[in-house]
């Protein structure tokens, strides 16, 4: 298919899986979706045409977003993450920056600055495209839009950079500390850490990896317009980076390639992951699920140099906001999979017990007093499941299609939950959830987007427990629910309409067609060959084919089979551990050229 023919077809898609004209519509996606694939939007895209105000943001926001980080930890240095200081208006979220009273509970923060932050409630993972169409605040502070995995081990930044052109120390109207170099450009970045004892690998200069400082020749800030910054996140180790829907850089594990300052494409070899140059992934890349940030920072290592913005500034409504038009996220998709299944029925489902895995492990470290490592079984239950245990399972796809997936949990941790499905090493979904109430309380959590499998046959599926809370849930069972393709039905006149094929009712009735009774020679009730019920309605007579729902036994619902399910012991159902805010690594910046940021996160 040529490109345009791509373009075309993943509008149109894209199209139909948004429920309004959205503000990106007629804009293509910059990234290569591969030979036969076309580019799908998700719901987790918003246009923020609707209101939130600061202090109650309401339904629609609280479907896709949360306020705040992916944990109750407050920010870097002398940041606090403000509900109050985000909103939605007018058609664009704003992230707002104001001064902490001196007064402020916590010392090491009183005077320092409060900004708007907020996390996506569901994960994203590779292969995605992501983008946004964003304005910078005329500050110092970072403008933000990246992703963090709930471990903080692996982070992807799409956007980071710094608007202002310096600080005004004394509102004499001159700049009296520099921030011009950084105002210029655009940082594209990535990281992977090691947790205890805190390390932090980024690409740059003084790693020998170069250009992660977009610019451009003649352009001295990115603040006086609106500016589309995407990333596609092809693979863990392979990222690429567009800003105004121009490629501008791409890394993989065996080099790099940017647009220097002029346009002239410079590409390197490494013998090296330019990635994860210190191997701190244990050689997986960059392939852990993440949540979505938008948030604004005072970062520390800025602020000690005296980049931090004075109380003019951040009084300045002109100055003090940083405004996202949009955001869009796309899945690169074959033809046959790229359908809106939103509307289809639900047909016959698999479902598997928890306690049925082959094999359970944990990925990360152990937490809060867990000791048993993975999944622990209870007769057909699991329990003592926190972030990061998995099992995997032999599941059996009777037939190819798209797939809904349903889990049958339990949980006293409210918030901060969820899993994801990973069928053949390929992750298929990923899903937040709210708690049960209690650990021995099951209920239904049901994904809303669907899954497509290729091929029916045996498939080894992995369910990894998910979130920032330490502890997660108690599984029962989960379910894949195949869902029934209407058009598939509808297209297939010998399967739902045999009358129409029968050639004696398409006859135009050569015998007799005027004076006959149609009454008295209706075939139907004259003929008893054309009544055969095989042959004129499948449907009432053969309801295994056409309605599995009525003929299943509902012996595999989750919710009839609930047994009951002893909660964690007293000292283990408790959610969370004590956190503490881990100790920040300072950046050095190698001649003047070459600067990076250490994000501090509190596990």
């Amino acid at each position: 298919m040529a490109n345009y023919q791509k373009t075309a077809l993943a509008i149109l898609i894209s199209s139909s899986f948004a429920t309004y004209a959205a503000d990106w519509d007629g804009l293509p996606v910059p990234a290569d979706a591969g030979e036969g694939n076309v580019w799908v939007l998700q719901s987790l895209s918003d246009d923020f045409n609707y209101s939130a105000p600061a202090a109650d943001k309401g339904e629609e926001f609280a479907t896709r977003w949360k306020e705040g980080f992916i944990n109750d930890w407050q920010g870097p240095g002398k940041t606090v993450w403000k509900p109050d200081n985000s909103s939605i208006e007018g058609g664009e979220l704003i992230l707002r920056a104001s001064r902490i009273p001196l007064d402020f509970e916590d010392d090491a923060k009183a005077g320092g600055v409060y900004v708007g932050s907020i996390t996506s409630k569901e994960h994203v993972n590779y292969p995605i495209y992501l983008e946004a169409r964003a304005k910078l605040s005329n500050t110092v502070l970072a403008n933000a839009f990246w992703l963090l995995s709930d471990d903080s081990t692996e982070e992807i930044d799409i956007i980071e950079a710094y608007g202002a052109d310096g600080v005004d120390t004394d509102d004499d109207g001159v700049i009296d500390v520099d921030n011009s170099w950084f105002a210029a450009r655009m940082h594209l970045s990535t990281h992977t850490f090691i947790r205890d004892p805190f390390t932090d690998y980024q690409p740059s200069d003084s790693e020998d990896v170069l250009g992660t400082w977009y610019h451009e020749t003649g352009r001295t800030n990115w603040r006086e317009e609106y500016h589309r910054v995407g990333v596609y996140w092809k693979a863990p180790n392979h990222i690429e980076y567009y800003i105004d829907g121009n490629w501008v850089r791409t890394m993989t594990d065996t080099g790099y390639s940017y647009l220097d300052p002029n346009g002239v494409v410079r590409s390197f070899e490494t013998d090296f992951n330019p990635l994860d140059k210190y191997d701190y992934t244990n050689g997986t890349g960059l392939s852990k699920p993440m949540s979505v940030i938008i948030n604004m920072e005072d970062q520390d290592w800025r602020e000690e140099q005296g980049i931090t913005p004075t109380d003019t500034t951040l009084a300045d409504d002109t100055k003090n906001n940083y405004r996202v038009d949009w955001v869009r996220f796309y899945k690169p998709m074959s033809e046959a999979a790229a359908k809106d299944t939103s509307e289809w029925e639900e047909g016959e489902r698999v479902t598997t017990t928890f306690g049925s895995f082959i094999e359970t492990g944990k990925t990360g470290e152990e937490c809060c007093g867990d000791t048993v490592l993975g999944f622990n079984v209870n007769g057909d239950l699991i329990n003592y499941n926190t972030s990061g245990d998995w099992g995997e399972y032999t599941v059996e796809f009777a037939e190819a299609g798209h797939y809904r997936t349903e889990a049958l949990i339990a949980t006293s941790t409210a918030t901060n939950i969820g899993l994801t499905v990973t069928l053949d090493d390929e992750l298929m979904q990923s899903m937040s959830f709210d708690g049960t109430g209690d650990w021995g309380n099951y209920e239904a959590r049901k994904s809303g987007d669907s899954f497509y499998v290729a091929s029916a046959g045996t498939k080894t599926v992995r369910i990894a427990s998910t979130g920032s809370s330490d502890w997660q849930w108690n599984g029962d069972s989960f379910s894949f629910i195949h869902l029934i393709d209407p058009d598939a039905v509808e297209t297939d006149p010998e399967e739902t309409d045999p009358e129409e094929t029968d050639p004696e009712e398409t006859d135009p009735e050569e015998t007799d067609p005027e004076e006959t009774d149609p009454e008295e020679t209706d075939p139907e009730e004259t003929d008893p060959e054309e009544t055969d019920p095989e042959e004129t309605d499948p449907e009432e007579t053969d309801p295994e084919e056409t309605d599995p729902e009525e003929t299943d036994p509902e012996e595999t619902d989750p919710e009839e089979t609930t047994p009951e399910t002893p909660a964690p012991e007293e000292e283990k159902s408790s959610s969370g551990g004590s956190f503490g805010i881990l100790s920040v690594a300072w950046l050095a910046l190698l001649g003047g050229v070459s600067a990076f940021r250490r994000r501090q996160q509190k596990l």
